[in-house]
Order: structure tokens, then sequence, then C-alpha cells
């Protein structure tokens, strides 16, 4: 939701609507684009990323990367999800949307073509 994106990048002031019409343009260009959320454990459920791509649309690869704490990171409160927790995510999601591709997850069975096909 609008109010849980505020509250991850920790801006009460953005304005979605510039997520939104950026999405448009691109969607209405020739531009070679993808869709990546960096996701983040307590704020991301299979539910909220679902949501994600409908806003976006399903018709482009859509990428999802786990979140990694940095120097840079204002928020020590944000939390990575497991490579457990990351293939979970990745199969149910993928059952729904078969252009969702995990970027970062080692496990080996991610790499394994049945995996990628669920």
């Amino acid at each position: 939701t609008e109010k849980d994106y505020k509250k991850i990048i920790g801006n009460v002031k953005f304005d979605i609507k510039n997520i939104k019409e950026t999405v448009k343009i691109l969607k209405e260009s020739n531009i070679d684009y993808e869709f990546r959320t960096t996701i983040i454990k307590g704020f991301h459920t299979i539910n909220v990323i679902k949501e994600i791509i409908k806003f976006i649309g399903s018709d482009k690869n859509y990428y999802l990367q786990n979140f990694e704490d940095s120097e840079h990171v204002r928020n020590k409160s944000l939390l990575s999800f497991s490579e457990d927790e990351l293939l979970n995510i990745y199969k149910e999601v993928k059952k729904d949307f078969p252009n969702i591709n995990m970027r970062g997850l080692k496990n080996k069975l991610y790499e394994k073509e049945e995996i990628k096909n669920v």
C-alpha cells in the first residue's frame, strides 16, 4: 500500500502518483525496461508482492531481490529474508505470475529448471 511504501522509504510526503505515471510511461513506450522490488521481511508478504505485480502488470519480467543492510541504510530495523523464505516466496508467487524472477537467491534448488518453471 502507499502507506507501507512511505514507511519503508521514510518519506511521508511521497506521492505514489509519480510511480503510477512512470509505470504508464514505460508500458506505453518502446523502451526496454524491467520492474524490480527489494523485498523486506515484515513488509513484503506473498499477498503484498502479488498486489505489486497486479499494479505494474505481469506482461514483463519482474524481479524480486532481497534487502541487504549496509551503512547507507538509515532504518537499522529492516530485515532480510532467509534463502528458504525467498525460495518459498518465489515458488508461491510463480504459480500466479510466471514472469517472476529472483535475484540473489543462491539456493541450488532455484537454479534447477523444474523450480524455475513451477
